[in-house]
Order: C-alpha cells, then structure tokens, then sequence
C-alpha cells in the first residue's frame, strides 16, 4: 500500500494502529489492469484513511521528438508551424509578446502594476472589525479536547 502502512488510528496517546480497511477487486479487473495497488488518502476528520485503488506506471521521462521526412513534404507545414507558434504569444496591456524574454517582462510588468494600485486590506462582514486572536487563545483552540 503506498502513502501509508495503516488505515486506522486511534488518535491517542497511547497510541495504537491497524489495517482495517479493504477494497475488492474481481478477476476481470486484473485482466485488464496488471499493476492494480493501493493508495492510502491522508486523514481528515475521521480516524481512518480512505484507500483509493489505482494502477502503477512507470515513468519513462519526456517522449521525444520525432519528425517524419512525409511531414516535410506536406505543403501546409510551414502554415501550421506559424498558428501553433502564435498560439503561444501572450497579450500584456494591449502589446503582444512571443518571445520569453518579452512573456518575462510582460508578467513582471502587469504584476508590478497590479500590486501598486491597491493595498491589501483586512476583510470586513457588515463593518465588523475582525480582531486577531492573542497567543492564549490559538493555544487553546489547537489544545486536545478533554473530559475535564
């Protein structure tokens, strides 16, 4: 199982672990799927982790280029070639930019402007003043519940 040894935990002290939970698979599924395994979620509110089934792969890094010679040939290459290279060019304030040093600029440019016009300010619910929580109180909020 990847992502964790247990699926259940009693969230204690003392504190204790075991796998509990299961999924099925039939027959069918691994002939279709070799490589079924286990993925355990990690835990939210419950004390168990949700297991997902999924397929290991491996990862053979980036396919490579490949052109063949009948492409060349084709007399719309040179058409197609140009639209795919203008679906990459990126618009800043009205002036289009194609090259990454230009995208570069561009997108230090528009943030540097964007950020200047307004300060950020602390958000209100009906003119509500939100105060920020002294240190006790964060602690007590973050303290493990009791019978006390």
């Amino acid at each position: 199982m990847q992502g964790s040894c247990f699926t259940w935990s009693n969230n204690r002290k003392s504190a204790s672990w075991a796998r509990l939970d299961r999924f099925l698979v039939s027959p069918i599924a691994f002939s279709w799927f070799h490589n079924i395994l286990q993925k355990s979620l990690p835990r939210n509110l419950s004390n168990h982790n949700a297991i997902l089934p999924g397929e290991s792969s491996m990862d053979w890094g980036p396919i490579p280029f490949r052109i063949f010679n009948s492409w060349l040939e084709d007399k719309g290459l040179i058409k197609e070639a140009g639209n795919a290279w203008r679906d990459w060019e990126l618009e800043f304030n009205g002036i289009t930019c194609s090259e990454p040093s230009q995208i570069r600029a561009g997108i230090l440019n528009f943030f540097k402007d964007h950020l200047k016009k307004e300060k950020w300010k602390r958000p209100l619910i009906n003119n509500l003043v939100l105060r920020q929580l002294l240190k006790e109180e964060r602690e007590a909020l973050e303290a493990e519940f009791s019978e006390d």
